[in-house]
């Protein structure tokens, strides 16, 4: 299908469909973000991607394709470097002309992309890389100022007779005007919701399938986690911390490679999970190993931490801003999407650093070595003398006790404590909670009480601050942006700072409740009968 007029590139909002049947219901209508909508009609698409054998194509930073539609062939060369911003737009060169389905340059019509691949590929050979088939479902878009075409593909990736994958993309690509046209566009899709920015281009969906395929069966697991850390009374108390350490590193791993995949953001949250209980254990085994390894281990795992926590509290954010939305109608999720997608760039700039983090040498070294240290029994261990408490039975009662007074001791402040302090009486109660959690093994039954009741404190402390966290970030949002915004935009985001700080202060007040418990009798007593019991 040819454009209306010249276009040197291809801008086109792209987007991974999660809801299809949220998503054609948000487009359906006569109109999309104020865009008369025309008649929905159907395409069988089919498109071969090659390459010379030693992919000169890539390595010039192009991809190419020969597309069947009907009786009509079409060649396609496409820049790989797209611009994307985060509503999904790509923009990328683009150079297009007549061809035929045999995958040879000799056969096809004179056109300057054919012109172009000559240039590239030095008359080489082409050989095929994989095949895209798509069911195309469009509609024209447009207005006096410009046209652009939405399309919802249902697509499937093959090589030869193996199929690699499939899935549903929503693409709006512009056929005249400015890429302006598109910015109400997207935020219309994005507060619809049921999908997501597709950063990634079909061709490279399909690479990546491809790549995938290749690779050899996965690798066992390098640490196996049980259901438990398997800690007893009579363990030394270093070889418990091993087993701690060993247990949540398993865990990390295992989560490792969905968090470099990005498709499941739990299993960023149980990396960080794992990482944030590392970091734990050694406090509560303080004194077991040498300062200097422990001192080393900390560091490294704070920088792994600070990576993870960069995404999640992003996720954490995102995740109550789709709830807050849903109730909305449509005008004030298009107002509130400069917000919410600044916070998705935000969380995508954080991913890639994450991403680079994970990849690079000093982690795989940071692992291997803490992998030797976990599973290498007196590793690192500190010498005691004969006399000096060194078990789970004589230690454990001690570090369980300071970590309740310090958290104890902020009753003294509690009926005016301002969210600073509230935070910190947060961290407090997650360090006594890792503590009974670490011993758990060795301790009564009656332990698991007293971890849901820290818990429940912790969740609600938790609430408070992401709560406050959003309203942080968006009157900073409004800070920045206030000249730019529109007053519509300038409106809802301040409503819902607002309700943030409602929210905020509704769980300081169920916070202060639930704390009652903590420092209450029948608590202290519960404590009292597990130091008894170990």
């Amino acid at each position: 299908m040819t454009k209306e007029a010249a276009q040197p590139s291809e801008v086109e909002l792209k987007y991974a469909i999660d809801d299809l049947a949220k998503v054609q219901e948000s487009v359906g209508g006569d109109q999309v973000a104020g865009l008369r909508a025309g008649d929905w009609r159907e395409l069988q698409l089919e498109d071969i991607y090659f390459d010379t054998r030693d992919g000169r194509l890539q390595m010039a930073g192009w991809t190419a394709r020969i597309r069947a539609n009907g009786e009509s062939v079409l060649l396609t060369l496409k820049s790989t470097s797209p611009n994307e911003s985060n509503n999904g737009l790509h923009t990328r060169f683009e150079m297009e002309g007549p061809a035929t389905n045999i995958l040879n340059p000799g056969t096809w019509p004179e056109s300057d992309a054919k012109t172009k691949l000559d240039e590239l590929t030095a008359g080489e050979p082409l050989r095929e890389r994989f095949r895209i088939k798509q069911v195309r479902c469009e509609r024209d878009l447009s207005s006096r100022t410009g046209r652009a075409v939405l399309s919802i593909d249902e697509v499937t990736y093959h090589k030869g007779n193996r199929v690699l994958g499939n899935g549903h993309v929503l693409e709006v690509e512009l056929r005249r005007g400015k890429p302006d046209l598109l910015e109400p566009v997207a935020a219309a899709l994005m507060s619809a919701g049921g999908l997501r920015p597709e950063l990634r281009s079909k061709e490279s969906t399909a690479a990546a399938l491809l790549e995938k395929g290749a690779k050899p069966p996965k690798k066992k697991p390098r640490l196996v986690a049980g259901k438990a850390p398997g800690i007893t009374q009579h363990d030394s108390l270093a070889e418990a911390g091993r087993k701690v350490l060993r247990f949540h590193l398993a865990k990390m791993l295992a989560k490792e490679e969905g968090t470099r995949l990005g498709q499941d953001i739990e299993a960023l949250h149980a990396v960080r999970v794992a990482t944030r209980r590392m970091r734990a254990a050694w406090r509560v085994f303080d004194g077991a190993f040498r300062r200097g390894r422990e001192r080393r281990y900390v560091a490294e795992l704070r920088r792994v931490a600070r990576a993870l926590g960069a995404v999640r509290d992003l996720d954490v954010l995102l995740e109550g801003a789709a709830l807050y939305v849903e109730s909305l109608p449509q005008d004030e999720k298009v107002a509130i999407a400069p917000l919410f997608d600044d916070w998705r760039a935000k969380r995508e700039a954080a991913r890639a650093g994450l991403v680079a983090l994970l990849d690079s040498p000093w982690y795989q070294k940071f692992v291997d070595d803490y992998i030797s240290f976990t599973t290498t029994e007196e590793a690192g261990t500190r010498s005691v003398c004969a006399v000096e408490p060194q078990t789970v039975r004589d230690t454990a009662g001690s570090r369980i006790v300071a970590a309740y007074e310090r958290v104890r001791a902020y009753d003294r402040v509690m009926p005016w404590a301002d969210i600073e302090t509230l935070h910190a009486l947060r961290i407090e109660g997650k360090r006594l909670r890792y503590t009974l959690e670490f011993f758990k093994e060795a301790l009564p039954p009656q332990a698991a009480d007293l971890i849901g009741w820290v818990t429940e404190l912790q969740d609600e402390l938790g609430m408070m601050h992401d709560a406050d966290v959003a309203a942080d970030l968006s009157r900073a949002f409004l800070l920045e942006r206030a000249a730019r915004l529109s007053p519509a935009s300038t409106h809802s985001v301040a409503v819902f700072l607002r309700s943030r700080q409602r929210e905020r202060d509704r769980r300081r007040g169920t916070a202060r409740r639930v704390w009652r418990r903590i420092v209450g009798p029948t608590f202290r007593r519960t404590l009292g009968r597990v130091l008894g019991g170990i």
